[in-house]
This record gives structure tokens, C-alpha cells and sequence, in this order.
């Protein structure tokens, strides 16, 4: 009969790679019982992965979905918690003007004059708010504040009342800077956009936007009769408490009628916002399926796994009583 010897070196060489296949071996299956999934994927399906991709292509276009579903409900909060603060000045100074007007004092006017600064700077920062870079109440701008600010505000109607010979020139003047789109205001107080921000995409046929803009015939409204109290700052009209008694008062009937218009557009935005929440609903729930059936396709048999891991430990077992002999190794060692 014929012998057949193997050599040291072939039976080193033999037992190196046999090493190398059944620790790879048991590191995948490791990772399979850990996971809960094959760690072979085309293999398992054999081949046939055109479901798997569908399946990894819908939960991408899923996350970028709730990406911008998230955006846009963080951008209708903040939208919320500005008009928030301009209605809060809308109703209280609103009745508050009303009563200072009434009582004609020169006190009475000081205060509300005062007040009536304040409160436009603190609208006009409210406008001027930002979420990810963008204006809220801009539109379609990307760049600058929303609006100027109050003071040059102030400036621009101070210069145009400057000729005006009667309390009605005045009125008839702010109220044309504020509503007349040739007027001041929108010519060149607006910084933004006169086109609303474009729509977001939150599903495959569905998009919602916020159409609101510092050009809201509500905001207008609000910030023309801050402005026309204001004026009384700058002894506007001229020494004259009366007549500024009496644009106090016009400036509160102003604010207590754009204040319920502030209210329409906090519910106008509240509805896009319980949208989006709807919609965000339904997408998760799409996602939460496409994860199921993407893991029944790829998930591990753990019984299964558990069962071949034992198999490749009984083997290493083996494979190091046989090398141990001749390498003095240790299974430690070896498996490091």
C-alpha cells in the first residue's frame, strides 16, 4: 500500500488556515446570536435581496420624512410662541390705550406713549425671529432681519407726518405707511419676501407650510397702531395733549381689532401643526411595519445560531487539543 507523508510544514500551513476559516466562522455566528440578525444577508437570501432593498430604500425616504416633519413642527412652535407675544401686547395694551386716551392726561399720555416703544420693539424682535437660519415671518428671504427696527421705523414716520397739519393728516398718513403696498412699510420697512415660504414635503403626497409673513394684514394692523401711539414719544402731534390724547386712543381701538386677527392666525397655524402631528403619526407607523418586514427577512434563527456557535466551540476545542501539542498554545491565546 502506498504512504502519502505530510510534511511539518504543509500540516502548520493546513492547520493555520483551518484556524483562520472556523474563527471567522465563529465570530459571525457570535455576532448573529448577539444581533438577532444573519450576519451573511445575500447568502441567507440567496441571492434574492430585490425585497431587502425596497425595503432599506422606503425606511431612508421614511427617516427623511420625519426629518422634515420634525423641522417643520419645531418651526410652527416658534412661529406659535412669537405671535404668542405679539398678541400679548395687542391685549393688554390695547385696552390699556384705550383707557389712557379717555382719561386725556398728560401723565396718562407720557405712559402710554412709552409703552406703545416699548411694545414695538418688542413686536418687531418677535418678528425678527429665526429657526435654522431662516426668518419666520419672512417668507421666502433667507437673508437679514424680517423688518427694520423700531426706531428707524419711528424715523421714517416722523419724516413723513413732519407736515402734517391736523390729527387726521397723521392718521391718515401711518395708516397708509402700514396698509398702502406702496407705502413705507412693505417698500422698504419689509426686508423679507412678498411670497410665503415654499411648502415641506411630509409624505408621498402630502406637504404642509406656514403662510404667514410680517405682511399679514394682523401684523400690519398691529404694528400701526403701536407705531401711532409711539409717535406721541416724539411730541408728535405738537404740543398738543389733546390730539395726542386722541391718537392714543385710536391706537388702542387699532390693537383691541388686530388683536382677535393675531388669534385666527394662532389658530391658522395651529391646525398646519396638528397636521404635521398626524402625519408624523402615520409615518412612524410606516416605519415601525417596513423595520418588521425588513427583519423577518434578515433576522436570525436564535435556536439555530446558538446550536452552530456550540458546534464551532466543540471544534476549536478539538483544533486546539491537536496544535497545543506541537505550539504549546493555550485556547485563550488562541482565540485572541
Amino acid at each position: 500500500m502506498t504512504m502519502t507523508s505530510v510534511g511539518d510544514l504543509s500540516s502548520a500551513l493546513a492547520l493555520r488556515a483551518l484556524n483562520r476559516d472556523m474563527k471567522k466562522r465563529f465570530l459571525q455566528l457570535s455576532q448573529e446570536v448577539a444581533s438577532g440578525r444573519v450576519s451573511d444577508v445575500a447568502g441567507h437570501l440567496r441571492g434574492d435581496v430585490g425585497a431587502l432593498g425596497a425595503l432599506n430604500r422606503e425606511m431612508a425616504m421614511l427617516q427623511s420624512y420625519k426629518l422634515a416633519g420634525h423641522e417643520a413642527a419645531m418651526r410652527g412652535q416658534a412661529i406659535q410662541d412669537a405671535l404668542g407675544i405679539i398678541q400679548n401686547q395687542t391685549v393688554t395694551l390695547g385696552t390699556s390705550f384705550l383707557s389712557d386716551g379717555k382719561s386725556g392726561t398728560s401723565s396718562s399720555v407720557k405712559a402710554a406713549g412709552q409703552a406703545a416703544l416699548s411694545g414695538l420693539e418688542t413686536v418687531v424682535s418677535a418678528l425678527n425671529a429665526r429657526r435654522g437660519g431662516l426668518g419666520l415671518f419672512s417668507g421666502q428671504a433667507t437673508r437679514g432681519p424680517t423688518v427694520i427696527s423700531a426706531g428707524k421705523m419711528l424715523d421714517d414716520l416722523e419724516a413723513r407726518v413732519a407736515n402734517a397739519s391736523t390729527l387726521q393728516d397723521v392718521t391718515r398718513i401711518v395708516e397708509s405707511y402700514f396698509q398702502d403696498p406702496a407705502g413705507g412699510y412693505q417698500t422698504s420697512a419689509y426686508q423679507g419676501s412678498t411670497q410665503p415660504s415654499g411648502p415641506v414635503r411630509l409624505s408621498d403626497t402630502e406637504t404642509a407650510s406656514f403662510d404667514v409673513t410680517a405682511l399679514s394684514p394682523e401684523i400690519r394692523t398691529t404694528l400701526q397702531g403701536l407705531a401711532l401711539a409711539a409717535l406721541t414719544t416724539r411730541n408728535i402731534p405738537t404740543n398738543d395733549i389733546t390730539s395726542r390724547s386722541s391718537l392714543v386712543y385710536q391706537a388702542g381701538s387699532l390693537l383691541v381689532g388686530a388683536n382677535d386677527g393675531i388669534i385666527s392666525l394662532q389658530a391658522k397655524i395651529g391646525t398646519t401643526q396638528a397636521r404635521i402631528d398626524e402625519i408624523e403619526t402615520r409615518q412612524m407607523a410606516r416605519m415601525t411595519a417596513a423595520e418588521i418586514d425588513r427583519n423577518a427577512l434578515i433576522s436570525a434563527d436564535p435556536y439555530d445560531s446558538a446550536t452552530r456557535l456550540q458546534g464551532i466551540q466543540n471544534n476549536l476545542q478539538a483544533l486546539y487539543m491537536v496544535t497545543s501539542r506541537v505550539a504549546g498554545m493555550s485556547l485563550v491565546g488562541f482565540l485572541k
